[in-house]
């Protein structure tokens, strides 16, 4: 088939060895665009992940501060609510607590080697410090 005309780009579509020629190139330029846009894509998605960790680490960071601001306030309540004022101002008023007279209070000291003792009275063993 040999053809002669100026229109030889139709020529070629109807003869078949130029038809088998052309498919390769296509499947080849395809495997290259997919070659190139898969690495591409990775490497976006792994940069989109990465800033999502960071506002994700920021966010915690700050409830972690708010977390921390809180428990301090927590503590010093529980340090004030459990001052001996604020202990004998609940005693008296709530519950209808006298303070003891002088005669009433006793102090007790405690020994040294208290735990000592207990451990020989039901142990009987001699430890040494």
């Amino acid at each position: 088939m040999a053809y002669t005309s100026l229109s030889s780009r139709f020529l070629r579509i109807l003869e078949p060895e130029s038809a088998r020629r052309n498919t390769g190139g296509r499947g080849k330029n395809i495997a290259l665009v997919v070659m190139i846009f898969i690495p591409v894509f990775i490497y976006t998605w792994l940069y989109i992940q990465t800033i999502n960790m960071n506002y994700e680490v920021n966010r915690l960071k700050q409830e972690n501060e708010k977390l921390r601001a809180d428990s301090k306030k927590i503590e010093m309540k529980l340090q004030a609510m459990m001052s001996n004022e604020k202990i004998m101002e609940i005693a008296i008023g709530r519950y209808g607590f006298k303070k003891p007279a002088e005669n009433q209070v006793f102090v007790i000291k405690r020994q040294k080697n208290f735990l000592q003792e207990i451990m020989n009275k039901f142990f009987g063993a001699e430890t040494k410090s």
